[in-house]
C-alpha cells in the first residue's frame, strides 16, 4: 500500500469548508444568518425556490456539497437540491446554486422562524494567499 507522508510546509492543498444558513422569504430576498455562516458573502433568490449563494473567495477545485432544510411542519414534504457551482477556476468569487422543491416543483417558502436552508461545501486551492 502506498503511503503519503506530509511534512509541515510541504502540503500545497488548502482545503476549505464553507457553510451558511438562510431563511427563505417567499418571492423576496432571503435572510442570511451571518453569525452562523463562514465564507459566504450573500444569498439571493434567483427564481421560485432557487437561491444563488456567492462566496467570499475564488476557488479552483470543488469538493462535496450538502444541502438540508429545516422546517417545522410535518405536513409539508420538502426537499433540497444542489444545482451547481459557478465561477470555479476564475478570479471571481465562486457561487453555489441550491433549490427547494415540493415534489417536482420548485417552491418558494414564506419567512418563518422555523424554516431554514443549511448548506455546507468543501473546496481546495483558495485564491487567498
Amino acid at each position: 500500500m502506498d503511503r503519503e507522508t506530509f511534512q509541515p510546509g510541504v502540503l500545497q492543498i488548502k482545503p476549505r469548508e464553507i457553510w451558511c444558513s438562510f431563511q427563505p422569504n417567499g418571492s423576496g430576498s432571503p435572510t442570511l444568518y451571518a453569525a452562523g455562516s463562514r465564507g459566504v458573502a450573500s444569498v439571493a433568490r434567483s427564481s421560485a425556490g432557487k437561491f444563488l449563494i456567492t462566496l467570499r473567495d475564488a476557488f479552483s477545485k470543488r469538493g462535496p456539497v450538502s444541502v438540508a432544510i429545516e422546517h417545522a411542519s410535518d405536513a409539508t414534504d420538502l426537499t433540497t437540491q444542489f444545482a451547481g457551482f459557478g465561477n470555479l477556476g476564475t478570479s471571481t468569487a465562486a457561487t453555489i446554486t441550491v433549490r427547494v422543491k415540493q415534489g417536482s416543483t420548485s417552491k418558494d417558502l414564506t419567512l418563518a422562524s422555523t424554516t431554514w436552508v443549511h448548506v455546507c461545501a468543501h473546496f481546495e486551492d483558495s485564491s487567498e494567499a
